[in-house]
């Protein structure tokens, strides 16, 4: 799960340009808003992990990450639809991207399969100083052992 976790990180720093670098990271949970630098955020969530034992020497293991999209609420709507005037992404947006990025992706090796699974419903996440919408992206990724 460490090794995927970090290609994930990797690939999404590369190919989700809406979302700086510095903004995706590992997260504790997808419910915690941290202090990042941009408007947009991508937080990646490990899952579970469930082993097939195909024979006697076959293994597929089949891992679940989430991977939060996080977009600060600045104006009505735009954090769930984006904002054509200002050309900013929403969740659904980014959600959109993160799947993109993802879907059929080896990630270098690392997974023999990687499909989407869901995009949850979005909600409002805020401390005293910071609000955000957050939509969730399951992702199922299979290696063979």
């Amino acid at each position: 799960m460490k090794t995927l976790l970090l290609a994930i990180k990797a690939e999404l720093q590369s190919k989700v340009t809406a979302v700086l670098a510095r903004d995706v990271y590992i997260t504790e949970d997808i419910h915690l808003i941290r202090n990042a630098g941009g408007n947009h955020a991508l937080g990646i969530k490990d899952g579970g992990t469930d082993f097939a034992l195909e024979t006697s020497i076959n293994e597929t293991d089949t891992l679940t990450v989430t991977i939060a999209v996080y977009v600060r609420l600045i104006k009505d709507e735009a954090g769930i639809i984006g904002d054509s005037a200002t050309n900013q992404p929403g969740v659904l947006d980014l959600a959109s991207e993160v799947i993109a990025a993802l879907k059929d992706n080896t990630l270098g090796g690392v997974v023999d399969l990687a499909l989407p699974v869901s995009v949850g419903e979005s909600v409002t996440l805020a401390t005293d100083k910071l609000a955000v919408q957050m939509a969730p992206v399951t992702m199922r990724f299979e290696r063979s052992i």
